[in-house]
Formats: C-alpha cells, sequence, structure tokens
C-alpha cells in the first residue's frame, strides 16, 4: 500500500511539474489543523513528508494562521508550537488578520502564482481550493500522508495549454494560408477521410486442407487401368480331379440322352451304366500311402524324382554310417 501511494503521488507532482511549473523544493503552506492532525497520528511532519514527496521541501506558513491557533487556547498548544518552528511567509494581512483558512486562500488566488502547495485538514477549505486550478492539497488520512488527485478545473486547464502548444494560432493560420495563395494559387479544402471498405475475407488458410495435386492420366494409362482391373487370377486343378470331373461330366450326358428317350427305346438299349454311387460303394477304401501318392501328382515330375533321390541318398548314407560304426566297434573289441 505504501508503494502504491508513494506512486500516485509522483505521478500528481509529476503533472503540476510538467503543466503548471512547479520545481524544487516545493513550499508547502501549513495550516494548524494540519499540524493537529500529525499530532494526534504520531506524524513527524519534517521527515515524512519529504519521504512521501520525494523531494525537498520549504516549510511555510503564515502570521495569520499562527495567531488563529494562539487563540484557540491550551487545547491546540501543543499543534501551535509545532506551527511556530516553520518559516513565516508574510500574507499582508498584519492589520487586519484573518482566518487560517482564509488567509491560505488569499494565497493562492487566483491562479497559484507563487505554487504554493496547502497542506490542510480543514474539508471547507479542501472544497474551496479544489475550484482554484493549479493547486495541490495535501492532507492527512489517519496516519498517512496523501496528496489528492489533481482537479478537473486544473485538468482542464492542463489540456487547453497542450492544445496551445501544438494548434496554430490565428496569426499562424493566416500567415499559412497567405502562403498557399502565393505557392498554390488557391487554399486546399481539408478532404475529409473516407473511412476504408471493409471486403469480404476468404477463408483462414491456416485452418483449410492442402489441395493434393493429383497427376493427370492418359488415355494409354487408363487402359492399362481397365485392363489390370478385369484381370482375374487362375485356378489350377490337379489333373486327377479334372480326369473325375470329366468323367462325371460324361455319366451326366449319358443319363440325360437316356432320359430323352422314349420308354420302349429304354429296355432295347445295352447294358446301363453303373453309378458313381454304386462304384464308391464297391471300391475299397484308400490307404495312407496311396492318398500320399496321389498328392504328390500335384508337383512337377523333376520336383518328384528330386525329392525321391534325396530320400535314398539320406537312406543309404545312414545306413552307411551305421555298418562303419559296427566294424570299428568290432575291431577295437578284437585288441
Amino acid at each position: 500500500m505504501r508503494i502504491k501511494r508513494y506512486k500516485k503521488a509522483f505521478k500528481c507532482l509529476s503533472f503540476y511539474v510538467n503543466n503548471f511549473g512547479f520545481h524544487k523544493p516545493f513550499q508547502l503552506l501549513i495550516d494548524g489543523t494540519f499540524c493537529f492532525a500529525a499530532l494526534q497520528n504520531r506524524i513527524q511532519i519534517k521527515e515524512d513528508i519529504p519521504k512521501y514527496l520525494r523531494s525537498e521541501v520549504k516549510f511555510l506558513t503564515t502570521p495569520c494562521v499562527v495567531l488563529e491557533s494562539e487563540k484557540l487556547g491550551h487545547q491546540v498548544t501543543p499543534a501551535m508550537k509545532i506551527v511556530k518552528n516553520f518559516g513565516i511567509h508574510q500574507c499582508g494581512h498584519g492589520k487586519k488578520p484573518l482566518s487560517g483558512s482564509d488567509c491560505l486562500l488569499s494565497m493562492v488566488k487566483p491562479d497559484n502564482p507563487n505554487r504554493y502547495i496547502i497542506a490542510t485538514n480543514d474539508k471547507s477549505l479542501q472544497f474551496a481550493l479544489q475550484k482554484i486550478p493549479s493547486v495541490p492539497v495535501l492532507y492527512i488520512n489517519r496516519t498517512s500522508i496523501i496528496l489528492k488527485p489533481p482537479s478537473d478545473i486544473s485538468v482542464e486547464l492542463a489540456e487547453k495549454k497542450q492544445k496551445s502548444t501544438v494548434e496554430l494560432s490565428d496569426h499562424q493560420e493566416k500567415v499559412l494560408n497567405s502562403m498557399k495563395l502565393k505557392i498554390l494559387g488557391q487554399i486546399p479544402k481539408d478532404e475529409e477521410a473516407t473511412p476504408p471498405i471493409k471486403k469480404r475475407k476468404g477463408p483462414n488458410p491456416m485452418s483449410c486442407k492442402k489441395k493434393k495435386n493429383r497427376p493427370e492420366t492418359t488415355q494409354d494409362e487408363q487402359s492399362k487401368t481397365v485392363s489390370s482391373k478385369r484381370k482375374r487370377k487362375r485356378i489350377r486343378i490337379p489333373h486327377h480331379v479334372k480326369q473325375e470331373l470329366l468323367a462325371n461330366c460324361v455319366l451326366d450326358e449319358i443319363d440325360s440322352g437316356m432320359e430323352s428317350l422314349p420308354e420302349s427305346t429304354k429296355d432295347l438299349t445295352p447294358e446301363k451304366v453303373p453309378s458313381l454311387e454304386d462304384d464308391y460303394e464297391n471300391e475299397e477304401d484308400e490307404t495312407l500311402g496311396e492318398r500320399l501318392l496321389g498328392l504328390t501328382e500335384m508337383f512337377p515330375e523333376t520336383l518328384r524324382n528330386a525329392a525321391y533321390y534325396g530320400v535314398v541318398g539320406c537312406k543309404d548314407g545312414l545306413s552307411g554310417e551305421y555298418y562303419d560304426r559296427f566294424g570299428l566297434g568290432i575291431y577295437l573289441m578284437s585288441f
């Protein structure tokens, strides 16, 4: 909180320094109410105020303020002693002394020419000082010293001063217009700046997918793709399966031919061909070896011969090794 108060005070003081010509050391006019509040809250004026304002300060008061504190009696005697320790600035009311608040108001009217900072806890005086431009007001709130922010009148006056430094005066405008007439022949009118037309924006390119560049296909490539789609895998049927299928087809044709004949001619036909079911019933069951031999017909003849000779060679080699070991054992046992 203390740092914030110090920053606000520095900001307010810089406003008065930049706009109204306040400079260091600052002149502080103090009245009896401020000293009385400092005494109650145990604030050391000569030590705490320079620390709060971050600069050197001249502590001043007026004869009217001293006389007012003396008249208040023994209750304000400690505050009167504090007031008398400050430097006395002649206010010009020696013959007809005024109250402390009226005296301080007269010191800062009409626009605070001597650049005073008023330190008071009198609320009526604070309210009256807010109506006068360029008058900083310092007061005590409990145990803290506070500098009031600039009043509205002070802010308006500062803005006018800033505009006057930037804008052209009437004389300067006349000189500029005469120069424009000599050089350009006429005074150009200030064209009103037309607001830019807002156009409809497209989609955000970062949120859109990138287009995929597909390669252009020629007619030859299209024909190739069509032909490749039409290709089918050729299924190779074993030889013995083909024979059985052919036999079944022949039998079906014979049966269909017999059915097409009239009933009188059916009896004249030679012996009936036995059906496949009868053949299967009469045939003996195949052994495992026969089935394996039938399966070997699926492989080419060269592969079958190579497998046969390989098996025979392995068998001969194993038998020869066995007999060699047997003979070697007998030979060794003879010794």
